[in-house]
């Protein structure tokens, strides 16, 4: 399952950071990546899920 948060940036625009925990081999880690749209950072999470859930 993925988390979405924004934040703000410096020059005043905001960015989506997307927090995934992922278990592979046994292994739990955490993913994370920026987005600058929401929609984007959405997409994300679901195809991530789609692989992980199969």
């Amino acid at each position: 399952m993925g988390t979405i948060r924004a934040r703000k940036r410096k020059d005043g625009s905001v960015a989506y950071r997307v927090r995934m925990r992922v278990m592979q081999d046994g292994v739990t880690y955490h993913e994370t990546e920026t987005f600058d749209r929401r929609p984007a950072a959405t997409a994300r999470i679901s195809k991530r899920e789609r692989q992980y859930h199969c």
